[in-house]
């Protein structure tokens, strides 16, 4: 979905330029002054540009404030959804994604930035805070931190689960993450310290190129390649765990489900095959639960991936000082990672279980409908 939309907002892009150079062209024909023919096209080109980004991102931005706002709401609505880890760690997720949305979208509206041109302190003060877009990219930053947590947590729980047991607790995973907004914060300070207000505008200046090298080197290792390296060793154990278990489970229904007859003889007493595989459909209810989760979590995972590598490749290109069109690439990958925040509600609302059977107990109250008091699900974690 997340790669759907952004072909169609390229689409739009460079349709917009095409038409609006072939209007200029005609229009360009009338006169004999080079310079100002080339001015004009380039004028009316990123005008086209800008605009459809301005809008395309509204809607982006729209779309991650309903679905993250009804995810919460949900769960405010079954606050025992938040009984796992799992499910807290994802409505925490909800709550960042909800807020990079709502700051995304004051970031767009406010285009003509008053508060730059009213000088002094207050230009210099909101081009570091407000316009260097410092508390937008920790919030992205704190949302990649809040994915490897939760993906670690799925790692402990499925190939680690008495150790998961004995020391993971609902307060540590709250600390975690107070780290995650910590870290982010943190990291992403520099954006303030290197932005400058001047004549109403607000521009990045690192002190030397040698720093802006380390720099792009460090986030790109920060912010992608150690959590991508994380999440991909992680879900490849886990996958691999769940189907070994699954196979495990199977046999053991099949076997709990045979009649009870003896089996071989141990001292002076008899095992019998329905004694000794009377877990199996449980476990096998816990594997398909866990399953489940691991596929909500791959597919967040994917979009991780499809969303964040671009706009990685072009912070390395800007951090070696190769010129390309700033303009359409930052809108792009900005979008894409917009499109990140707000493609994840419908991943959770489309493949989570416990989020589906949330929905549908919540609506039922709304129609006054008569719904059943059972509790969600055995936890996963388990």
């Amino acid at each position: 979905m997340a790669t759907v939309c952004i072909w169609i907002f390229l689409w739009l892009l460079l349709s917009f330029e095409l038409s609006d150079e072939t209007s200029v062209y005609h229009e360009a024909m009338t006169t004999t002054d080079a310079s100002n023919f080339s001015l004009a096209i380039g004028s009316k080109s990123n005008n086209a540009v800008e605009t459809a980004a301005f809008a395309i991102s509204l809607m982006i931005a729209g779309l991650g404030l309903l679905g993250n706002g009804l995810i919460i709401i949900l769960f405010c609505l079954n606050w025992n959804l938040t009984r796992t880890l799992t499910s807290l760690y994802i409505f925490h997720q909800s709550v960042i994604d909800f807020v990079s949305s709502m700051m995304f979208a004051a970031l767009q509206l406010d285009r003509w930035r008053p508060l730059l041109s009213v000088g002094g302190w207050v230009e210099d003060l909101s081009c570091k805070v407000w316009y260097s877009k410092a508390l937008f990219w920790s919030l992205l930053h704190i949302s990649t931190i809040n994915l490897v947590l939760v993906t670690i947590e799925r790692y402990i729980s499925v190939l680690h689960p008495i150790f998961r047991l004995n020391h993971f607790t609902r307060r540590k995973a709250k600390l975690t993450m107070l780290l995650a907004w910590l870290i982010g914060l943190t990291y992403q300070s520099y954006w303030m310290v290197i932005s400058k207000g001047d004549q109403g505008q607000c521009y990045q200046e690192f002190p030397s190129d040698a720093l802006q090298n380390v720099f792009g080197g460090l986030t790109l290792l920060v912010e992608y390649l150690i959590p991508l390296s994380i999440m991909s060793f992680a879900y490849v154990r886990i996958i691999a765990r769940l189907k070994k278990l699954a196979k495990y489970g199977e046999r053991r229904r099949r076997c709990s489900t045979t009649t009870m007859t003896p089996s071989k003889r141990r001292g002076s007493s008899f095992i019998t095959e329905g004694v000794r595989c009377r877990s199996g459909p449980t476990q096998l209810m816990l594997v398909k639960a866990r399953r489940n989760v691991t596929k909500t979590l791959c597919l967040v995972f994917a979009t991780y991936v499809i969303c964040w590598t671009p706009v990685e490749i072009e912070y390395i290109i800007y951090s070696v000082g190769i010129s390309y069109h700033q303009n359409i690439g930052q809108s792009v990958t900005t979008c894409l990672l917009m499109g990140n925040m707000c493609v994840n509600p419908f991943i959770y609302a489309a493949k989570y279980r416990q989020i589906q059977m949330a929905a549908k107990r919540t609506w039922n109250k709304l129609l006054c409908r008569h719904t059943s008091n059972v509790p969600f699900p055995p936890s996963p974690s388990i």
